[in-house]
């Protein structure tokens, strides 16, 4: 089994439009949920320094993918991501995992 598993798309087809409120712009956003293996969702949770550490690989492998795939440079382009850390699941059981939405592009 993968360390994690890959991005499961939360929106029907490859673009999800976010309903902005008013004066924000919509944007083309990948929603996704990052899920890890019971032992590091312990690891996760007892040591939330090594979290953030592999968060932040994960999130620059996925802007690295999305910025080779427009066929460009990590020193010419970005993209954006907002992440939110979940903790527990839905019956209150550790279940430390990621919800993220990525820019759907480069800029």
């Amino acid at each position: 089994m993968p360390p994690f598993s890959y991005l499961r798309r939360q929106a029907q087809g490859r673009e999800r439009r976010a309903a902005g409120r008013r004066g924000v712009s919509r944007a083309a956003v990948v929603a996704c949920v990052l899920s890890a293996p019971y032992r590091l969702r312990l690891l996760f949770a007892s040591r939330p320094e090594v979290m953030c550490r592999v968060l932040g690989i994960v999130c620059r492998c996925i802007a690295t993918h999305l910025i080779k795939k427009a066929g460009l440079s990590r020193r010419m382009a970005q993209t954006g991501a907002v992440t939110l850390i979940r903790r527990f699941g839905s019956v209150v059981n550790l279940n430390v995992h990621f919800h993220v939405l990525f820019l759907d592009g480069v800029y």
